[in-house]
């Protein structure tokens, strides 16, 4: 990458600039074609560095002061090629871009107009990050996976549950049962599940959980 661009470009000698701006700064991404390396900077700052030859798909991260970043990037091979760019911000989407290359060499970038398919994408990842967590009893990965969902939709009924039961094996009772009626003011689906799952055990023997399921027509 030459400089510091404020734009995207790219071409066949210089490689692939993917340049995204937010209220605060501006991540550039350059990407090499021939050799697979990658570089972010944030403003002029280098965050990352690495070499990616054979991963078509990859998810990184860093940090800049108290802000977290991921960077996904999608690589697709037809007659010519293309890579897709996705920035995300405490896991709220910044921006996405394409760069096509087709057979004859011509490269062409382009923003990323529906964002939604890629916000849910990094959604689901999170609700399976925290779901593998939280089965393997890694409470502390498990709850911030789930965080980051409520980060983004703070009524996502199935994270409070699930945030339940992170309270409950960690017998902290009051804030399992606040996570479970947020839940349930949520519309939670399969409200059955509160009387079954074995991570609610702790809370089903409190005192307070018969009217707790009075109140809630359990």
């Amino acid at each position: 990458m030459k400089g510091f661009p404020n734009y995207s470009s790219a071409d066949a000698v210089n490689g692939l600039t993917f340049v995204f701006h937010s209220d605060e700064h501006i991540i550039r991404v350059w990407l090499s074609t021939m050799t697979g390396k990658e570089l972010v900077y944030i403003d002029e700052k280098l965050v990352l560095k690495k070499r990616n030859v054979f991963k078509l798909k990859t998810l990184d991260s860093f940090m800049e002061g108290s802000t977290h970043y991921e960077l996904e990037l999608h690589t697709k091979l037809y007659a010519g090629y293309e890579v897709q760019v996705y920035v995300f911000r405490n896991g709220v989407i910044l921006g996405g871009q394409i760069c096509r290359v087709d057979n004859l060499g011509k490269y062409n970038i382009e923003e990323v107009v529906d964002l939604q398919e890629a916000q849910e994408r990094h959604l689901d990842r999170n609700r399976s990050r925290g779901h593998k967590a939280l089965h393997e009893y890694d409470l502390e990965e498990a709850q911030k996976s789930y965080q980051a969902v409520l980060d983004v939709v703070p009524d996502d009924s199935e994270s409070f549950l699930f945030m339940a039961c992170i309270a409950s094996l960690e017998e902290r009772s009051d804030a399992g049962f606040t996570f479970l009626r947020e839940a349930l003011a949520a519309g939670l689906s399969g409200r059955d599940r509160i009387l079954k799952l074995d991570f609610l055990a702790f809370l089903r023997m409190q005192s307070e959980f018969d009217s707790f399921r009075a109140e809630w027509k359990l």
